[in-house]
């Protein structure tokens, strides 16, 4: 009996001494918990964020991310020129990747109407041809209108001006022509490039292409294209 407390004496001595002394640090404090004898709650041991660990504050890594934005395609229409020959010419100038897919299109631009004074239109062709030769007999540089809203009148002139032109329905009118000012509407054929574009909105590339597309050309036209379903390629 006596050989077996002094065999169960040192188990228990040598317990002490693992559990005292040789177990590490970390578990000796994991298992008996905290100074206070209780074990840890979760907010206790709440971890710093990942940004925190790269020494940067989160909102500026979040900042960075945002900062880089994406592009978006727009529609470029580039004018004006007189002949679709000086537009095609004209894509040689323009940057390389807009000069790949640029196209020549045709636009028919609606210009200021002249003012212009006229006698208003007889009832019939007969009469307006007589009142013409009238006219033409007295030195009047004057014309028959045979189409349009003002068919079958005689004009008198068309003006940009129209200063010009009330001096000279002025004049007509003292010779007994009694005539009338009206407006004579005008369009103008002109040619344009056009080409899409991906640009990050209020990039510098976006704003130095705006720029020197504004300082070489009469109209410049740069808009968001609504879809690429949408766009029609000009042949």
């Amino acid at each position: 009996m006596k050989r077996l407390a002094m065999v169960l004496l040192a188990l228990n001595l040598g317990l002490w001494v693992y559990s005292s002394v040789l177990l590490p640090e970390g578990v000796r404090t994991s298992r008996q918990g905290g100074e206070d004898g209780r074990l840890p709650r979760v907010a206790e041991l709440e971890l710093l964020s990942g940004s925190a660990d790269l020494g940067e504050p989160r909102e500026q890594v979040a900042e960075a991310v945002g900062g880089t934005g994406s592009s978006e395609l727009y529609c470029v229409r580039l004018g004006w020129f007189e002949t679709a020959e000086e537009a095609g010419s004209a894509v040689a100038f323009l940057p390389k990747p807009h000069a790949e897919s640029a196209a020549v299109i045709e636009v028919a631009r609606e210009l200021p109407p002249f003012h212009w004074v006229i006698i208003p239109p007889s009832p019939g062709r007969e009469e307006a041809v007589q009142l013409l030769y009238d006219i033409q007999r007295r030195g009047i540089d004057s014309y028959l209108v045979t189409e349009g809203a003002q068919e079958n009148a005689i004009s008198l002139g068309l003006f940009e001006s129209r200063e010009a032109a009330e001096q000279v329905l002025a004049q007509r009118n003292a010779e007994n022509l009694h005539a009338v000012l009206a407006l004579f509407p005008r369009n103008h054929l002109s040619y344009a490039l056009v080409f899409e574009a991906a640009y990050v909105p209020g990039s510098q590339e976006h704003l130095a292409d705006r720029a020197d597309f504004s300082a070489r050309f009469e109209s410049v036209e740069i808009n968001g294209c609504e879809s690429l379903a949408t766009l029609k390629k000009t042949p």
